[in-house]
């Protein structure tokens, strides 16, 4: 809703507060020795508080907007819109399944501080991705109006700025951590988590050729075009549970970031296909 009137970044501003609060009190509850289960109910909390915070800033903005309106339910709409909606949330649903698929693996097989690991990795990685994602989302709204006035060159340059920014800013960030996180990580937790450098840097890995595909996923969406993503975020979750389930019974744990860093090799290889193809109209 806050594109339609260039205020997309306060969207932002919200994500990346509640990444970052959500980091916060997991680390309090971790340090007061809290289980994984407190861990899930205050990420739960922190989610229904971003709901509602986000649901109060859009009535704000939008006083016309009535959430639920049934009077003015257009089945024939709905019908036409399905898929294009459906393609929007590919993304999301392909994350959540991946994540608490992983989750259940981890928790039967290896245990509560193997999987408070990941959980922690994982929220970390993501609070990364939002700040390198800051640059490709302010160039969003721009990417559509070069479309919607056919300048295809534009978006092409964009697309290479992104590109060259996102390989930068992803390259400082893993050196970053490489060197850096260790030991805040070892304070966060109480050093109650064995730090597992091997299980770290492949996790790290995978994290990083996702970010550096951040423009090739992003562009499509820009474009109202988000359907040319759908096999591909289909075909990397099967070949990540596919490839969890074969190397889980040889490396054990470390198969987790093995699998994700074959799944989002898949997913920026075949996307950056698929985009050359597509919109940029490049053989590849």
């Amino acid at each position: 809703m806050f594109r339609i009137n260039n205020q997309y970044h306060l969207t932002i501003y919200v994500q990346t507060f509640f990444i970052f609060s959500e980091i916060i009190l997991i680390a309090i509850v971790l340090f007061f020795d809290g289980l994984i289960l407190h861990v899930s109910a205050i990420g739960l909390l922190n989610y229904i508080i971003a709901f509602c915070i986000s649901y109060y800033l859009i009535k704000k903005e939008f006083k016309w907007i009535k959430i639920i309106n049934l009077k003015n339910i257009n089945l024939s709409f709905l019908k036409r819109i399905f898929y294009p909606s459906v393609s929007f949330m590919t993304v999301n649903i392909s994350k959540i399944l991946l994540i608490n698929g992983t989750i259940i693996l981890l928790k039967i097989y290896s245990g509560e501080l193997i999987l408070i690991l990941y959980n922690s990795l994982r929220i970390i990685m993501n609070g990364s991705r939002q700040f390198i994602n800051i640059l490709t989302v302010s160039f969003q709204n721009q990417i559509t109006i070069d479309y919607a006035k056919n300048k295809p060159t534009k978006i092409f340059n964009k697309f290479k700025t992104l590109n060259r920014y996102n390989f930068l800013s992803s390259t400082f960030i893993l050196f970053i951590l490489i060197f850096f996180l260790e030991k805040p990580f070892l304070i966060w937790t109480g050093n109650n988590i064995n730090w597992n450098f091997e299980f770290f840097i492949l996790f790290l890995l995978a994290n990083y050729v996702e970010w550096l595909a951040i423009p090739v996923l992003t562009i499509p969406y820009s474009l109202n075009k988000a359907e040319i993503l759908n096999k591909i975020y289909l075909i990397s979750l099967i070949i990540y549970f596919v490839s969890l389930v074969i190397i889980f019974e040889y490396q054990d744990f470390f198969a987790v970031p093995i699998s994700l860093l074959i799944a989002s090799m898949y997913c920026y290889i075949y996307g950056y296909i698929e985009l050359n193809k597509n919109i940029f109209k490049i053989k590849v």
